[in-house]
């Protein structure tokens, strides 16, 4: 079972609305997009600490001019091949074994990060039949 500390660290509960995060934070943290609203700013946000607490290195975004910069929500594409993106190394190892049994199908899926799964594989991991 996965522990509630996985989903709250802070031990802080639920916020009572999206916080408005300042630009210079979100730059500082390399996640500044001037389209995201406030959920997603703050969203970003989070993310970039998570990964940052783990040591893991940030991913990038291309433009459409083809300026890359880097982008502290996402992971690197070596750690998102890692599995560094799960919670729990059980999920990880679900999650590569279900694309191994979906044979030729899988090679869509491979192509993508691992960081995008979907929830039932990223949190319902454990809980999936053998």
């Amino acid at each position: 079972m996965l522990h509630p500390s996985l989903f709250d660290p802070s031990g802080l509960g639920p916020l009572p609305r999206v916080p408005l995060v300042p630009p210079d934070v979100l730059r500082r943290h390399h996640c500044l997009r001037t389209t995201d609203d406030r959920f997603t700013a703050a969203a970003r946000l989070l993310q970039s600490l998570w990964r940052a607490d783990r040591n893991l290195p940030p991913g990038t975004h291309t433009s459409p001019d083809g300026k890359r910069r880097l982008l502290g929500s996402r992971l690197s594409p070596a750690a998102g091949r890692a599995g560094a993106g799960f919670l729990t190394p059980e999920i990880w190892t679900l999650v590569r074994r279900e694309l191994a049994y979906l044979g030729t199908l899988a090679s869509a899926f491979r192509d993508r990060r691992f960081g995008s799964q979907s929830p039932r594989s990223r949190f319902m991991g454990p809980a999936a039949p053998p």
